[in-house]
Order: C-alpha cells, then structure tokens, then sequence
C-alpha cells in the first residue's frame, strides 16, 4: 500500500483544464461473501471532514454482503492514514479519487460520499462521469452558498487547532481538555478519533487541521459547473434537521435524474441508521430492479 506518492493528472473545471498533482489514497476494501471476481461496478465511499475510512466499516461489510459488489473505502487527501498536502479543493480530492480508481483497475464505480465527501463524489461525477456508473450523496448538496454547518465546522477545527497536543497525556486527558472548546460529547469523541501517536511518540491529529483551516473558502462552497450528470443519482438526507428540502432547485440543477430520499437520522445518516441507509442503497443498485427506492420516510 503505497501512501505518498503521485501521478500527474488534468482536471475538467467547466472548459478550462488545470493540471493537478494527485496523491495515492489509502483503503479499505471489503469483498462480497463469494469472494469471486464479480462483474458489478464496485463501491467507492468518500467519508466527510473529519472522518476517515473506518467510519464506513459496517456500512462497508453489510452492502457488500448484500449486493454482492466489493466496496473500498478511502482516506481522502488530509484525513486518516493518507498523505498531507497544502492543496485542499474539491477538484484535488476528486482528482485523487479518479487516481485511486485507475490504480485499481476500476473503469466504473458506484461513488458514495458523505458531507464534504458528497461534494468530492459530486465533483467527481460532473468532470469523469464517463468512470461513474451511479452517484450516491449522502446529507450533502451541491449549493454555492455557505452550508450551514459552516459555523460549527469551523469552531471545531478552531479548537482543535488551539489544544496543545504536547501536553496530552492520553485520550482521557485530550478529551478533557477540549471539554470546554467543545461541550457536545458525541462531537468530541468524534473528533478524537484523529488524535494519534506519531513515530516520536507524540500526539498528534490525524486530520490536517491548520490546511483545513485556511482552505475554508474551498470546502464550504460548490464550484460552479456548466455540465450535469445525468446517469442515476440518489441524494440521502437526513430529517434531523432536513438541509436538503433548501438546496433541491441546485441539485436537480446538476443532477436532472436524481431522487432524493430521506432517513429520520442526524447528519451521520450511515452510522445512526446503517439497516435504514443499506437498504436505500441496495434498492437503487439492484439490476433487476423493477420498482422506485423506497421512501423510508
């Protein structure tokens, strides 16, 4: 498994194209219960800010057990086990996801992405959707405006930006001392799911925290498109609260075919209800489909 190394690449931004250095996204895969070479376009899941690919491990087993489809999950660019970089766009980690598919041989996939994922697995689709054979958005749209989880976001990263990780002494200690920059404990132990142990021994997070900081700008609008992906798409949004009723004008926009479903969830529609969501995903990529996706809610 290589971590740091990488392939030159062009991106489509509407007509311009801009060269782009791509890095070499760290995985997890998880195959179907046969275990044989199956001739269905695999899953490819993109997790959110501050998220990293051991988020998607139930969801990544069960689909793959009940679609029988392999599913990767990957550690976008900044996040998890995958390399750093100073350049965080949504063209750059769409680019690393078109790089990572053609490193393992995947002509056409399913993308699945959460939140700011979404927008990587949307961004994806509209410049190489000629490698996408369906798109997945999960509680994600592709508004230009400023998502309104933009403020909380940004407290985050500011928190953890200002903790002192070389007087951490353990996870306990982390979690207290961030206690009061960030009062929700799910939130928080959310977070700490970046703090790690680097070679030295030394805490540290695994998220890029001060690159995410200054790429504010970057991750918390859509780009602008001229082109539209119109090959299957399902939008999964949560109901606690429903941000996507707001922005359905600018996905059907961009996305002329696409159904919108909702789960009574939060914003982490996958892990509050994985039975809910696999069974969403399994109606929409069921070949033999004969009839609509569900709606749950």
């Amino acid at each position: 498994m290589q971590r740091s190394l990488y392939a030159n690449s062009r991106v489509l931004r509407g007509c311009q194209i801009v060269l782009s250095r791509s890095l070499r996204l760290t995985w997890q895969e998880f195959d179907p219960p046969s275990r044989t070479s199956s001739p269905l376009s695999p899953f490819v899941i993109s997790h959110g800010m501050l998220g990293n690919k051991r988020n998607w491990t139930t969801v990544g087993r069960i689909l793959a057990e009940k679609t029988s489809r392999k599913v990767y999950a990957v550690d976008l660019r900044n996040h998890g086990q995958s390399p750093h970089s100073d350049e965080m766009t949504f063209f750059s980690m769409a680019e690393d996801v078109v790089e990572f598919c053609r490193h393992h041989d995947i002509a056409s996939s399913i993308l699945i992405g959460h939140s700011m994922g979404g927008r990587v697995a949307m961004t994806v689709a509209l410049t190489r959707p000629e490698i996408v054979d369906r798109l997945v958005i999960v509680d994600a749209s592709p508004s230009p405006k400023l998502g309104t989880r933009w403020n909380w976001v940004m407290n985050v990263l500011r928190a953890m930006n200002q903790l002192d990780l070389s007087k951490v002494k353990n996870q306990m200690d982390a979690d207290a001392k961030l206690r009061p920059l960030i009062e929700d404990k799910g939130l928080r132990q959310f977070v700490l799911t970046n703090l790690r142990k680097n070679a030295r021994h030394q805490y540290e997070w695994a998220a890029n925290v001060p690159v995410m900081l200054a790429s504010e700008k970057q991750l918390f609008t859509f780009p602008t498109f001229t082109t539209q992906f119109t090959k299957d798409t399902l939008f999964v949004g949560a109901l606690k609260p429903n941000t996507l009723e707001p922005e359905l004008d600018y996905i059907m926009d961009l996305f002329p075919t696409a159904k919108v479903r909702y789960l009574n969830t939060g914003h982490f529609v996958h892990h509050e209800d994985p039975k809910g969501f696999v069974e969403l995903i399994d109606a929409f990529v069921d070949p033999n489909r004969t009839q609509d996706v569900p709606h749950l809610y």
